[in-house]
């Protein structure tokens, strides 16, 4: 059976230029999937606008996308990334003293 793919256009943002580089993705690939791995000089990608709507990282992609990628110096991706850790720190909490 013969894969099918769909075309995703991915948006880099800087302060004075936006960059677009288009990619081809087999259909229902998660944003996960090719979203920029951490290089120690980039931060991580904590979430996407997928056609200008928000999404996180486990969305499926079905049909042609424009992708802007969001890290956590992004303001979006700033208040998920604190959410994630809050939401970290309170299981963290939550395991060690379970009576409280």
């Amino acid at each position: 059976m013969e894969k099918k793919y769909v075309a995703v256009e991915l948006i880099k943002r800087t302060l004075n230029d936006e960059a677009v580089t288009e990619i081809q993705i087999p259909i229902g690939s998660h944003l996960k999937d090719f979203a920029p791995q951490p290089d120690g000089v980039s931060p991580t990608v904590v979430a996407a606008f997928v056609n200008n709507k928000l999404k996180d990282l486990n969305y499926p992609i079905y049909c042609n996308s424009r992708i802007e990628w969001l890290d956590y110096t992004h303001n979006f991706g700033n208040k998920i990334y604190k959410f994630s850790l809050s939401l970290l720190l309170f299981v963290a909490c939550k395991e060690l003293y379970p009576d409280h």
